[in-house]
């Protein structure tokens, strides 16, 4: 079987500065749950879950946008399946990188990063 090409995709200039940004936003914020003591103790010791840190909107809506019902998701709790996403964070990241350093990448990911960098600036420009 041969794998496709993937086009090679580049950021123009005027959206590196916005890339960059994104990248240092995936770099400092990620999803993290810790327990906390629950308000209305059920038995001694019982804890939920909090949210502590949430990933960037924009990377959730790129999450989003890739779940996948075909993938086995083997976290089942309470009897419920949970969601699973093709994405990798660590290939977004690798797209960030060279796409903010202006090099080219080919990730099948880089067109999407494009568009929401877009709609990024959009907000920013609206919110001036």
């Amino acid at each position: 079987m041969v794998r496709p090409v993937r086009p090679r995709t580049t950021a123009p200039g005027s959206q590196q500065v916005t890339l960059a940004i994104m990248l240092t936003q995936l770099n400092k914020n990620r999803l993290q749950v810790g327990l906390a003591v629950a308000p209305e103790e059920a038995h001694s010791g019982h804890k939920i879950r909090v949210v502590d840190g949430t990933n960037p909107e924009w990377y959730q809506e790129l999450c989003a946008k890739y779940l996948s019902t075909n993938r086995k998701n083997r976290k089942k709790r309470n009897g419920k399946k949970h969601d699973d996403t093709k994405i990798k964070r660590r290939r977004i990241i690798e797209a960030l990188t060279l796409l903010s350093q202006g090099r080219m990448s080919r990730s099948i990911y880089a067109e999407d990063l494009l568009e929401l960098a877009r709609d990024l600036e959009e907000e920013w420009e609206e919110e001036r």
